[in-house]
C-alpha cells in the first residue's frame, strides 16, 4: 500500500523530471569534467547555460520550439536542473561562480519573482530604467545569485 503523502509523491515526480532532464543534458566539451556549455532539454523547450570560466558567471537563454510536444511547467523544471548543475560546477572548480538572470521581458519577471525566487533564493534583485530609442523607457531585472562550491 502506497503511504506516501500527496505532496511528497509531487515531490518525487518532479525530482525524477530533474534527474531525467539532469541525465540527458548535453555537455560540451563532453570529455571535460567542467562543461562550458549545458544544454537542457524538455518538452518544447531548451535551456543553454553557459559557464565563463574566466570571468566567474553563469548565463542561461531558454528557447521554445513550435514543432515540439509542450509539458506542465517546461521552464520550472529546466531551471531546476540548470541550478543543480551549477552547484556541481561550483563545486567541480572550487570557485564561487555568479549568476544573473537579465531580463527586460514582463512574462520573466513575474516567474522569476516567484518560482526563480524558490529554485535560485536570490541573493538580490534590481530593477534599472533605461531609455531605449526605439522602444522608450524600458525596465530591465538583475536577478543574482553567488554560487559557493561545498
Amino acid at each position: 500500500m502506497d503511504t506516501l503523502s500527496p505532496e511528497k509523491r509531487a515531490e518525487q515526480e518532479r525530482e525524477s523530471i530533474v534527474s531525467s532532464i539532469l541525465a540527458s543534458a548535453e555537455r560540451e566539451p563532453a570529455d571535460k569534467d567542467i562543461p562550458s556549455l549545458v544544454v537542457f532539454r524538455y518538452g518544447s523547450k531548451e535551456l543553454d547555460l553557459v559557464y565563463f570560466a574566466d570571468k566567474g558567471t553563469f548565463s542561461t537563454a531558454v528557447e521554445g520550439y513550435e514543432d515540439r510536444e509542450r509539458k506542465p511547467e517546461e521552464t520550472r523544471f529546466l531551471y531546476m536542473a540548470a541550478k543543480r548543475a551549477m552547484q556541481e560546477i561550483a563545486d567541480r572548480s572550487q570557485t564561487e561562480i555568479e549568476y544573473t538572470l537579465e531580463t527586460s521581458n514582463e512574462k520573466i519577471v513575474p516567474f522569476a519573482q516567484s518560482h526563480g525566487k524558490e529554485i535560485f533564493r536570490w541573493d538580490s534583485e534590481t530593477k534599472e530604467e533605461f531609455e531605449i530609442k526605439k522602444r522608450g523607457k524600458v525596465d530591465i531585472w538583475y536577478f543574482k545569485k553567488t554560487f559557493k562550491p561545498l
